[in-house]
């Protein structure tokens, strides 16, 4: 990412902040986007039993959601090394479309799962080195599809 440094910054924070980033994106952007995986990985895998208790008559589509994300996140675990931003993008929207699709299932925006995104918009920029830019797009994809679940017939 190339930064304008006549606008927003010196030319020595331009180069600093490049510097960082080629950092992150290199050395720590595999382990930290690794460790975003399995926390969302064990969370969804968990949440398949409170599925079955309180969702019942929902079981069958709640869990093939599940399962395709957590195919999903397995996919973006092992594609991280070659392309770790990309793969980070992916995982993150993978999961924000993984818990709109729960949500939906569930009961819409008036499900008990409807804080899940919420948890995710606010996680997303700590466990993982997303630059303002990204973190941006992806909420407000993730929050229109959110928003579009009355218009699909969710609550």
């Amino acid at each position: 990412m190339q930064v304008d440094s006549s606008r927003a910054m010196s030319p020595e924070s331009a180069q600093a902040y490049s510097q960082y980033r080629r950092e992150v994106s290199g050395e720590q952007m595999i382990p930290s986007l690794r460790a975003g995986i399995a926390v969302v990985f064990a969370l969804t895998t968990c949440f398949i039993g409170l599925d079955w208790e309180v969702y019942n008559d929902k079981f069958a589509p709640l869990l093939a959601a599940r399962l395709v994300l957590d195919a999903a996140l397995l996919a973006f675990w092992f594609l991280a090394p070659r392309s770790p931003e990309r793969s980070m993008q992916g995982a993150v929207l993978a999961t924000g479309f993984g818990l709109v699709a729960v949500i939906g299932i569930a009961g819409g925006v008036t499900s008990s799962y409807y804080p899940g995104i919420m948890l995710l918009f606010l996680g997303m920029p700590v466990l993982l080195p997303l630059t303002a830019r990204q973190s941006a797009w992806i909420v407000g994809i993730l929050f229109a599809s959110f928003a579009a679940l009355p218009v699909f017939g969710a609550e």
